[in-house]
């Protein structure tokens, strides 16, 4: 009983350290998360932007096609987006965020090596448009609709998948990380 006494006060130390201690926090990005920097061909002097990844869904009538996508949120990530990316992982995409949506504003592939095509969502994630831009062209393609966000992969890769206009990007609420 004696080495209990002396055990208890330790033991209850312990249980409060563990109980006052922060929760543990999710990695920046999640484990499976793939590193865009595998894809890019960066100049010497151009600085990498990092990208935050999550997993996210686009339901198609009959099925749900998962992709992992890189956000492109601020004005910074948002003006770098895919250049100098010669290609994305398999089942990714680069997802642009848009502090005042609806926009109209277009796209260009200046300093992109491929060719992508682009899918102009509305609010609610629903495929409005898809466009294709060519490597390297400095020609801006603007939707026909206001768009909220815009949805870039590989040339090819939403026909590959059956991902059509109509199609829907299920972004679940606080997916986004705010700016």
């Amino acid at each position: 009983m004696p080495t209990l006494r002396r055990a208890l006060p330790i033991l209850l130390a312990a249980l409060i350290a563990l109980a006052c201690a922060p929760a543990p926090q999710p990695p920046a990005n999640p484990p499976d998360a793939p590193n865009l920097a595998d894809w890019l061909d960066l100049p010497n002097d151009i600085q990498p932007v990092h990208f935050p990844w999550t997993p996210l869904t686009i339901q198609t009538a009959d099925r749900g096609i998962e992709l992992g996508v890189f956000i492109a949120d601020t004005p910074a990530r948002r003006q770098r987006g895919l250049m100098y990316a010669n290609g994305l992982p398999p089942a990714n995409a680069m997802l642009f965020v848009f502090e005042n949506p609806p926009v109209r504003s277009g796209f260009w592939n200046h300093n992109v090596p491929i060719d992508l095509n682009v899918a102009f969502l509305d609010a609610e994630g629903r495929i409005l448009e898809i466009i294709t831009l060519e490597a390297q062209s400095r020609q801006t393609k603007r939707p026909t609709h206001p768009y909220t966000y815009a949805l870039e992969v590989p040339a090819g890769r939403y026909t590959a998948l059956g991902i059509q206009i109509g199609h829907r990007l299920i972004i679940p609420p606080n997916t986004i990380p705010s700016n």
